[in-house]
């Protein structure tokens, strides 16, 4: 979860279902809770594969407006602006790589 602010008693609120997110970050920390609670009461019967992290991916999207259960479509950087406007890259995602590795059912 990146860059995601929440006050201790909606946290609170949010993992005991008193309350509905209202922003994006709590509509992230909503659908990671359930995720836990997921791996929590079946982690005996989960088997891991390529689409149960496309559904727990799924499932931590659910209250937000973006899209959950598949793999990035394309490459993206997390860069930082210099004093002097040089940007340098600090995170840099593969889509190659994902594509070569991850879509592959399982």
């Amino acid at each position: 979860m990146e860059q995601i602010i929440a006050e201790p008693k909606c946290l609170k609120q949010l993992f005991a279902d008193k309350t509905k997110p209202k922003n994006r970050s709590e509509a992230e920390i909503a659908g990671y809770k359930d995720v836990l609670k997921t791996i929590h009461q079946s982690a005996r019967e989960i088997s891991l594969s390529t689409n149960v992290i496309k559904q727990f991916h799924r499932d931590m999207m659910r209250y937000t407006d973006r899209p959950g259960g598949d793999w990035k479509s394309v490459n993206n950087k997390i860069i930082e602006q210099t004093k002097e406007s040089y940007y340098e890259t600090l995170e840099e995602s593969s889509h190659s790589w994902h594509s070569q590795n991850h879509n592959k059912e399982g």
